[in-house]
């Protein structure tokens, strides 16, 4: 029988603060975002309970598990010599779980284990992920922002949002930014400069016109868009923000990601 904390010295590849800076230079891919349950309660308020499957050797070290902040990897479906023979453990023994989902695919999301128990994963998953997709699934709005003039100061609000920011100054009111909103009243494709400044780009990708509470893929030319908008010849990014806003109309809004991603096609 091994301890647990003998399984981690012998399957963790790096502490914590590795994890974290030893990523190679130039290789955004390999930059890995840790599995924590803390954070990602804060991106997905809303627990998502599931049976799932987990295959072990030691009965005893995975009951202890329970109910503490450590994360475990699972299956819903698996091929059955993984069972026998396990995948970090000698395997043998196949429990059923009810348990709150932090992350899941239809893949193996390659996730790697550092000494304190936390899983990581590397940002080049997401984008592998989507190998035969069209474009990204920017999102889907679920509660509109009815009634707002997006073009004023007082309506600039969108359900659904992602910015897109390139650097040029020494104050963030100096750089540009692309908007790429889901709007609640414009034509998919339109745009106008944001009504706080012109150095910032609404682009509406999609409308809740036609497409609401309905998932929406959408895939947008970035680079051509700083070079059209802002003069730019875009080579590398300094920022990216999602956001469902709704500050200046006091209103609110329901809104979803997922899989969005950068790739040079």
């Amino acid at each position: 029988m091994k301890s647990f904390k003998r399984y981690l010295r012998e399957f963790a590849i790096q502490s914590t603060s590795d994890y974290v800076f030893d990523t190679p230079s130039g290789e955004a891919g390999s930059l890995k975002i840790p599995i924590s349950g803390p954070m990602f309660k804060r991106i997905w308020p809303d627990t998502i309970r599931a049976t799932v499957f987990h295959a072990t050797d030691n009965l005893e070290k995975l009951g202890k598990l329970e109910g503490g902040k450590k994360s475990i990897s699972a299956f819903f479906s698996m091929m059955s010599r993984y069972m026998e023979t396990g995948v970090a453990t000698g395997g043998g023994i196949v429990v059923e779980m009810e348990a709150d989902v932090l992350i899941s695919a239809r893949d193996d999301i390659m996730s790697q284990v550092d000494t304190q128990g936390r899983r990581w994963v590397e940002m080049s998953w997401f984008a592998n992920a989507q190998l035969g997709r069209t474009g990204p699934e920017f999102g889907k709005v679920e509660k509109d922002l009815n009634g707002i003039d997006e073009r004023s100061k007082k309506g600039h609000d969108y359900a659904a949002r992602v910015f897109v920011v390139k650097k040029t100054g020494v104050t963030p009111l100096s750089n540009r930014a692309m908007n790429y909103v889901f709007s609640s009243n414009k034509d998919a494709n339109t745009y106008h400069p944001s009504p706080f400044t012109k150095k910032s780009i609404d682009y509406a990708l999609s409308t809740t016109k036609d497409n609401f509470n309905k998932w929406v893929t959408v895939k947008v030319n970035v680079r051509e868009h700083f070079k059209k908008f802002h003069n730019l010849d875009l080579e590398e990014i300094n920022g990216i923000a999602i956001m469902s806003d709704t500050d200046n109309s006091k209103l609110s809004s329901i809104a979803y990601y997922q899989n969005i991603y950068f790739s040079t096609n």
